[in-house]
């Protein structure tokens, strides 16, 4: 265990990062950090179950992460936690789901290539991700934790700039 989620090397980048906590008391953070992977900056997570006095190490969820946009993580009951954020490879939205922070799922597209700005909300085992595409806001709701989701639904008006 670490004392911090990212050990500082003082030349890498820890930007954009979001935490929450599930309803036992773990801690979740995620931030886009820079490693040698394609884009040169990857979706990193870590845990910790002690408040936050130790972390247990991180690791990349996603080889390949937009360098500008924020992430948004809920933790929609113990043990869960979702990570909504932008990918690099299509520069879409894409979502995150983990097993207590141990494993990661294949990050899914939530948007397409303009979408950014990404948010998440959840009451019990609903999840709603929303995000601007173009000049619209666009949701998606999954009612199981997020396997699976809705088509995108725009809930902005046409006149409206996101």
């Amino acid at each position: 265990m670490a004392s911090r989620p990212e050990p500082d090397k003082g030349t890498e980048a820890q930007n954009f990062a979001d935490m929450t906590a599930d309803a036992d008391g773990t801690f979740y953070v995620a931030w886009i950090g820079s490693h040698d992977g394609p884009a040169g900056r990857g979706l990193r997570v870590a845990r910790s179950t002690d408040f936050g006095a130790s972390w247990e190490h991180s690791q990349l969820a996603d080889a390949s992460s937009c360098a500008c946009c924020w992430n948004e993580m809920i933790a929609p009951n113990s043990g869960s936690v979702r990570v909504l954020y932008r990918d690099y490879g299509i520069r879409d939205m894409a979502l995150a789901s983990t097993d207590d922070g141990v494993t990661w799922t294949t990050p899914r597209s939530m948007g397409g290539e303009r979408a950014r700005h990404a948010d998440l909300g959840a009451a019990g085992r609903t999840v709603v991700a929303a995000w601007d595409e173009a000049r619209g806001i666009l949701i998606s709701i999954s009612h199981d934790l997020g396997t699976q989701w809705s088509s995108p639904r725009q809930v902005s008006t046409d006149d409206m700039v996101a």
